[in-house]
């Protein structure tokens, strides 16, 4: 399912929920689980529809936040068309599809010679 307004397709994330996600000093880790980062507070989610704040693209659902939370898969950031927030979501799959950034914390975690640079939400193989 896809949302937005005024012709903007906001993209949903299709992978699947990481291991373990932080969200935030109040909620602490969502284990199995995304965290909903939306503005009227953080919470675990157990589906990424249930945070529906980023289908309108106002927040970010978050199903991994570095490559370790995905079980040797990747973590793979929706970029918002919208700008604000810079992220829409994150999930881990297999390989990340066009219109993914592949999140990162090391050079280690990107593909070939790309290299992890320092993103607004992220950190993002280039």
């Amino acid at each position: 399912m896809n949302g937005g307004s005024a012709g903007v397709v906001i993209p949903r994330p299709t992978g699947t929920m990481g291991a373990a996600v932080e969200c935030g000093s109040t909620v602490g880790e969502c284990m199995g689980t995304a965290c909903c980062r939306a503005i009227t507070g953080w919470s675990c989610v157990s589906d990424f529809d249930d945070c529906a704040c980023s289908v309108e693209g106002r927040c970010t659902v978050v199903g991994c936040d570095e490559p370790a939370d995905c079980n040797g898969g990747r973590c793979c950031g929706l970029v918002n068309p919208r700008s604000s927030p810079g992220y829409l979501a994150s999930s881990c799959k297999a390989e990340c599809e066009s219109g993914e950034r592949e999140v990162c914390v090391t050079d280690d975690d990107c593909l070939g010679s790309d290299t992890c640079n320092t993103g607004t939400e992220f950190d993002w193989c280039f």
